[in-house]
């Protein structure tokens, strides 16, 4: 029996050993894959930095394009009222002016209906100055309601 007791001893002393060298293994592997996945981590912070750095230039230009967009608007704006306050301050006497030859017009026009017979057409002249600053009128209304 003292035999089988030594082989007993001597069997589990090589389980043991064969365990104790599946543990380093099993350590290295574990120790490996940590290395590994670390490595992994710092690609992915390095590619999601890459991303964000990107985004925030993107949205950088984005901003100063807004910026220079709205300069411009701006300088537009003071140019038309610039323009608008140039309009209001000379057609205060154009205005008189403009009624007196109205007036005119309109007693010319009526001695002429008076004065053409049925069967002529007549013709009545339109100031051309009148049409182009309603064209432009209109044409700065249209630009307002795009903005």
């Amino acid at each position: 029996m003292k035999m089988s007791a030594k082989a007993e001893l001597e069997r589990l002393q090589s389980v043991r050993a064969e365990l104790e060298a599946e543990s380093r293994l099993l350590i290295e592997k574990q120790q490996s894959l940590e290395k590994d996945m670390r490595a992994l981590e710092e690609q992915v912070v390095a590619e999601e930095l890459k991303k964000e750095k990107a985004l925030v230039e993107d949205l950088r230009s984005r901003n100063e394009a807004i910026k220079s967009a709205v300069a411009q608007l701006e300088a537009k704006k003071k140019e038309i009222e610039t323009r608008l306050g140039q309009r209001a301050e000379t057609s205060a006497p154009a205005t008189e002016a403009q009624e007196a030859t109205e007036k005119a017009e309109e007693a010319v026009e009526t001695e002429e209906a008076e004065a053409v017979p049925e069967d002529e057409v007549t013709i009545t002249v339109v100031e051309s100055e009148e049409i182009v600053e309603t064209q432009e009128n209109q044409q700065e209304k249209k630009k307002f309601k795009f903005f």
